[in-house]
């Protein structure tokens, strides 16, 4: 009885954490990897159609994302006018503007995303993603996922922890993977 106790609290637990992607104060490093062509354009995730992700060149080593919903009159119950119908439409018609840049680790490629909102910065913390261009129609981001709790003080430091635990086969440390598709 205390296996099978022990067993649902550890499912509930990962349950729970899973989807949170990890966040830093700092990237991986500095944008030292130029701007690839085959990654601007407009994509979608493979398994939702909802978000359209307009990647264009911000300079030769970064990257501006925008992240749109594809139509924003998707679904509303246009007869609930309550606050929570108001909120719900706000959410899905913003537009998330991101700022990236691509870092390098052995033969490891990662995504550094900076979000920004309405013109306001969300917060100053870059999400980390690993980076798989299957084809120059689609690509596929794995969370570097919010399990780990360590904390840098640089992105020196943090491309060291990075480097030490990307291939390791450790379960904590990537999360969940989308596929993304190209719009032609």
């Amino acid at each position: 009885m205390k296996n099978l106790l022990f067993f649902l609290i550890l499912i509930i637990t990962s349950l729970f954490f899973s989807g949170c992607p990890y966040s830093s104060k700092f990237p991986i490093d500095k944008p030292s990897l130029k701007v690839e062509n085959n990654f601007l354009g407009n994509w979608i995730e493979e398994k939702s159609s909802y978000w359209i992700y307009e990647v264009k060149k911000l300079n030769d080593y970064e990257y501006l994302i925008y992240q749109t919903p594809q139509d924003t009159t998707t679904d509303v119950d246009t007869s609930n006018t309550g606050p929570e119908s108001f909120e719900f439409k706000k959410d899905f018609s913003e537009k998330t503007t991101y700022y990236a840049h691509f870092s390098k680790i052995k033969d490891f490629i990662f995504l550094n995303l900076l979000e920004k909102k309405n013109d306001v910065w969300e917060s100053e913390s870059y999400y980390i993603y690993k980076f798989d261009l299957k084809n120059n129609d689609e690509f596929k981001l794995t969370e570097v996922t919010s399990l780990i709790k360590e904390k840098f003080n640089n992105s020196a430091d943090l491309k060291k922890y990075i480097e030490k635990y990307m291939d390791a086969g450790m379960s904590f440390f990537y999360g969940e993977e989308k596929v993304y598709k190209k719009l032609l």
